[in-house]
Parts: C-alpha cells; sequence; structure tokens
C-alpha cells in the first residue's frame, strides 16, 4: 500500500473518530436526559439527527476505501485522485453535529465561527470536487488536476473566511449560520450543473462502467443534499440512504466495477 492511500486512511480516520465521539455522547444522551444538566429543553428534536449522522460518517469512511484501491489506468485517475478528499469533505460535513456537542457541553476551546468555516469550506470544496470529476472525463487534460484542486482549495478557503457567519445566535440550526442565505445558492448551482454533466456523460458513452460510475456520483451528491438540507428527519434518512447506496454501486463487483 503506497503512502498516498496510507495517508487518506488515516486523516480519514481521525476525522471520522473526532466527529464519532461526540455523535455518540449525543446519542447516549437521548438514553441517559441528565449527561449534559445544563442542555436546554428544545435539543430533544434536534439530537435525533445524530444517529443518521452517525450512520453517515462510518458510510463516508467505507466508500473511500474503494475509491483508494482502484487501479492507476487511466480510465480511473481522475476518480482515484478525487473522490478521497470528496469523501473527506462529506465525513466535515458532519461538523454540526459537534457544534451540537459543544453546545450541550456549555463551553467550547475553539469558537463556534471557526467550526462554521470549516463546514463551508467542506461544502464548497466537496461540491466543486464533484463538479471536477464531470468536466475533466469531458477532455481537461488530467495532468494539471492537481494545480486546480488547489486553486479550488484555496478559493474555498478565501470564501469561507469572508463569508459572514451568525454561528453563535443559531448553533442547531447550520442553515441559518450564514447570515446571506443566497449563498447557498452556489453549492446548489455547482450540485445542479454536476448533475448535467453526469448525465451528458452517460449520454455521450453508454457503457455499464459509465453507467455505474455516474450513478453513482449521482447518488452520492443527491443524497447528501437531502441529508444537509434536514427538512425533516425522515429525509435525512433517505438522504443517507441514497448515499449509501451510490457507495454500494461503486463497489467493486467484477466486470461491473469500476475497477477494471
Amino acid at each position: 500500500m503506497d503512502s498516498r492511500r496510507i495517508s487518506f486512511i488515516v486523516l480519514h480516520s481521525l476525522l471520522a473518530l473526532g466527529i464519532l465521539i461526540p455523535i455518540t455522547l449525543i446519542i447516549a444522551r437521548q438514553i441517559i436526559p441528565s449527561l449534559f444538566t445544563s442542555a436546554p429543553i428544545e435539543i430533544t428534536s434536534v439530537s435525533y439527527f445524530a444517529l443518521p449522522a452517525f450512520i453517515h460518517i462510518l458510510i463516508s469512511f467505507l466508500g473511500m476505501l474503494p475509491a483508494l484501491l482502484l487501479p492507476q489506468t487511466s480510465r480511473n485517475s481522475i476518480e482515484r485522485f478525487l473522490l478521497p478528499p470528496i469523501y473527506m469533505t462529506i465525513t466535515l460535513l458532519n461538523i454540526p453535529v459537534v457544534v451540537m456537542y459543544l453546545f450541550l457541553k456549555g463551553a467550547s476551546v475553539i469558537g463556534f465561527s471557526v467550526w462554521g468555516r470549516v463546514y463551508l469550506f467542506a461544502l464548497l470544496f466537496g461540491a466543486i470536487l464533484l463538479l471536477f470529476i464531470g468536466l475533466f472525463h469531458f477532455g481537461i487534460n488530467t495532468g494539471k488536476l492537481l494545480q486546480f484542486t488547489l486553486i479550488a482549495a484555496a478559493g474555498c478557503m478565501l470564501l469561507a473566511i469572508l463569508v459572514p457567519l451568525s454561528v453563535a445566535l443559531h448553533p442547531l440550526d447550520p442553515i441559518a449560520w450564514v447570515m446571506d442565505k443566497r449563498f447557498y445558492g452556489l453549492p446548489i448551482l455547482l450540485g445542479i450543473l454536476s448533475i448535467f454533466n453526469f448525465v451528458a456523460l452517460l449520454l455521450r458513452e453508454r457503457t455499464q462502467h459509465n453507467l455505474f460510475r455516474n450513478m453513482s456520483l449521482m447518488l452520492i451528491l443527491v443524497g447528501n443534499f437531502l441529508y444537509l438540507a434536514r427538512f425533516a428527519i425522515i429525509v435525512s434518512w433517505i438522504g443517507v440512504a441514497f448515499f449509501a447506496l451510490g457507495v454500494l454501486i461503486s463497489v467493486p463487483r467484477g466486470r461491473f466495477s469500476q475497477i477494471q
């Protein structure tokens, strides 16, 4: 196993573990209400999202493993490079649960706004990387993957720093963290463009490999949108199910797999 694979496994493991610990404590609070004595009453309904978050992180970590095992061929080079960081950004999308835990505790060494900016970075960067998968399959030189990725990371980081936040005022509602709601139009637009790309790729190359790859990516994208929207707990569970199905489709299955 090369150093790149080991690095992603270690980093993603640490990220997942760091978020799973507070999620586990929140789930424990549902069983033992006195675990956080200072918790407000209204936290009860919000904490129901902790279990979907737990499953969501496990799916994200397990989904990254097949992506790391893709062979070093021109057919898989784009997914092999972009999917591991995409799965890491998906794990970071569960930062709102960390903020919820810190709010329950009533103390945090790191300010809530810092967590909010990491969350926005992950949201934007993951959306752009998914868009890149489609764009690079249309013929952009794959030798520029690293260059485009670094520029995108820097741009997302700058935007996440500049966006006005109000996390401390609405710690339990990540949608309300951004003061100007028009900001969310950007990741939604990136997601829509990605869907168009994947559909166009399906129409351009009607092979089983292409079908499984693009269906997997579309399910992952739509599933995470439903999961993050938090319209209702049932919608979050549907999003997790779509996400799991997308990851399952990408798992090696002989000649129908991405690994060929």
